[in-house]
C-alpha cells in the first residue's frame, strides 16, 4: 500500500510539474507572439525593413511592452526573434522578387536606365498576385532591376569607349590616310582590321570625319606658316637691297660733283722785284 501511496504522490507531482511547464511555456510563447506581433506592425509601417540593423530596432522599441516583457525570459530573446522575422522577410522577399520577374516576362516588360517606378507598376498592375505584394517589395526590385540597367549601360559605353579609341589609333598609325582620303578608300584599305569592326558604321564615319577634318586644319595651318616664313624671307631681302642701294647713291653723287667742279686755280706766282746796282 504505501508503495502505491508513493507511486500516486510521484505520478500526481509529476503532472502538475508539466502543466506548470507547459503553462509557463505558453506564457512565453505568447510574449514572443506579441513581440512578433510588434515587428510585424512596424514592418507594414515600412519602419522596419529587411535592411534594418537590430541596434536601431532596439533603440526604437525600448520602452515597448511586448519587448520589455521579453527580457530575461528563458529561451529565445528579442534578438533571436528579430533575427528569425527578418531572415523570414528575405526569403518573401526571394519569393515575391522571382514572381515579379516572372509578371514582367510575361508581359514583355523589360526594364532600362530610364524606365520609372509609376511606368514599371501600370505595366504590372493587372497581373493576378502583384498588388498583394508589399510596396515596398515592389520598389525593392524595381530599384534593383533599375541599377542593374544603369550597370550595364556603363560597362557598354565603357567597351564602346574603348572600341572608339581603337579605331581612332587605326587611322593614326596608317600613313595611307590623308587629309584627301574618303571613307570609302580608307573602308577597302581598313575593312579586315579587328579595329574597323569594333565600332558600328555610324561612328566609323563620325570618327572618321573629325579625324579627316583634323587633318584637313593642319595641313592648312602648315601652308600658311610656310607661306609666311617665304614672304618674311622675299621682304627682308626686298630692305637689304634698298639699303644697298642708298648706301650707294651718296657715294655716286659725291663722284659726279667731283667731275662736275673745275680743278682749282694755282696761285698767281709772285714777282721778285730786282735791286738796283748802286
Amino acid at each position: 500500500a504505501l508503495t502505491s501511496w508513493e507511486e500516486w504522490v510521484g505520478e500526481t507531482e509529476k503532472k502538475e510539474i508539466e502543466t506548470r511547464s507547459k503553462a509557463k511555456f505558453r506564457h512565453e510563447r505568447k510574449k514572443r507572439e506579441a513581440f512578433r506581433a510588434l515587428l510585424q506592425e512596424r514592418y507594414n509601417a515600412g519602419t522596419l525593413k529587411p535592411s534594418t540593423p537590430w541596434a536601431e530596432f532596439a533603440a526604437s522599441v525600448k520602452s515597448e511592452d511586448s519587448y520589455l516583457s521579453m527580457l530575461g525570459q528563458p529561451g529565445s530573446t528579442p534578438h533571436d526573434v528579430f533575427d528569425d522575422f527578418i531572415e523570414g522577410l528575405a526569403d518573401k522577399y526571394k519569393e515575391d522578387r522571382a514572381s515579379i520577374k516572372k509578371m514582367a516576362k510575361g508581359v514583355g516588360l523589360t526594364v532600362n536606365s530610364t524606365t520609372t517606378f509609376s511606368w514599371f507598376e501600370d505595366k504590372l498592375k493587372k497581373e493576378e498576385g502583384y498588388r498583394q505584394i508589399p510596396e515596398e517589395t515592389r520598389r525593392g526590385v524595381f530599384d534593383s532591376l533599375l541599377a542593374k540597367a544603369k550597370e550595364q549601360d556603363e560597362e557598354a559605353e565603357k567597351a564602346a569607349k574603348k572600341n572608339r579609341k581603337r579605331f581612332v589609333e587605326l587611322l593614326q598609325k596608317t600613313r595611307e590616310i590623308t587629309a584627301s582620303t574618303t571613307y570609302s578608300q580608307a573602308a577597302k584599305l581598313l575593312g579586315t582590321s579587328s579595329a574597323w569592326d569594333a565600332v558600328d558604321d555610324t561612328t566609323r564615319k563620325q570618327c572618321f570625319d573629325i579625324f579627316v577634318e583634323q587633318l584637313k586644319i593642319q595641313s592648312k595651318a602648315r601652308r600658311e606658316k610656310d607661306g609666311g616664313a617665304a614672304e618674311d624671307g622675299d621682304s627682308d631681302g626686298g630692305d637689304k637691297k634698298k639699303k644697298l642701294k642708298k648706301d650707294k647713291e651718296p657715294e655716286k653723287v659725291t663722284k659726279k660733283r667731283q667731275k662736275e667742279q673745275p680743278p682749282p686755280e694755282e696761285p698767281p706766282e709772285k714777282k721778285v722785284k730786282k735791286q738796283k746796282k748802286k
